[in-house]
């Protein structure tokens, strides 16, 4: 019973909007914006895919740039933030950056940092110039096309 009732709120409290469907690669994605009502409710926005009859998140950034720790990848953005108690963290380099939710994080949570994210797909960059707020973290963040193996190769 207590289970329905967790559904039935959800569904009246939770709203899902599909942005946009792209194809890639021959994978559809999807982007969504997942709000609530409720305050504690950290409002999100979703690259997913299907695969397999599953669903799978590509990236997930909160919507509003006061929350830094994103909702995808949080175990990364832990030890970056355990890891930058010892050492500054003035430059980094994000390898495969999708839908930007580290550079957001490292954008966000370190307000004088640089961040290069390197991303092999173009179409995974339009998505991320268009949906992922960019323009939030643009003084600190320069996303790059290219191969993360020839970009840290090259790289001076």
């Amino acid at each position: 019973m207590l289970k329905k009732i967790r559904l039935w709120l959800k569904k009246k409290l939770v709203k899902m909007k599909v942005l946009d469907s792209i194809v890639i690669d021959g994978t559809v994605y999807k982007i969504i914006d997942k709000t609530c009502i409720l305050p504690n409710v950290k409002n999100t926005r979703l690259l997913r895919f299907k695969k397999d009859n599953m669903f799978y998140s590509y990236s997930a950034i909160h919507l509003n740039p006061k929350h830094h720790f994103q909702p995808f990848l949080s175990v990364v953005q832990k030890v970056i933030s355990i890891w930058s108690k010892s050492y500054s963290l003035n430059n980094s380099l994000v390898l495969g950056c999708a839908g930007c939710a580290i550079p957001r994080f490292i954008s966000l949570h370190y307000p004088k940092s640089n961040v290069i994210g390197v991303e092999l797909s173009e179409d995974v960059i339009k998505v991320a110039k268009k949906y992922f707020f960019l323009e939030q973290i643009e003084n600190q963040f320069e996303l790059v096309k290219g191969d993360a193996i020839e970009y840290v190769k090259n790289y001076n």
